[in-house]
């Protein structure tokens, strides 16, 4: 059996440099207000990105757990 792993990643780092973010535990990232993915990196840095005032990164949640959709 194969163990399949889902790799979370945020999106401005998807945006910017997809090849420099990539997280196995979505605990990693947080989730905004508007459905955005953040890692961060990128919250630490949300004034350079141009993403505005963020609340602190232990108050954000981590993105919904991903469950494949079956057909």
């Amino acid at each position: 059996m194969t163990d399949n792993k889902i790799m979370y990643v945020c999106k401005p780092c998807w945006e910017n440099a997809p090849e420099g973010c990539g997280h196995f535990d979505r605990g990693e990232l947080a989730e905004l207000s508007d459905g955005t993915w953040i890692c961060q990196e990128c919250h630490d840095h949300a004034a350079d990105l141009e993403l505005g005032v963020l609340p602190p990164w232990s108050e954000l949640p981590a993105p919904a757990l991903y469950i494949p959709k079956t057909t």
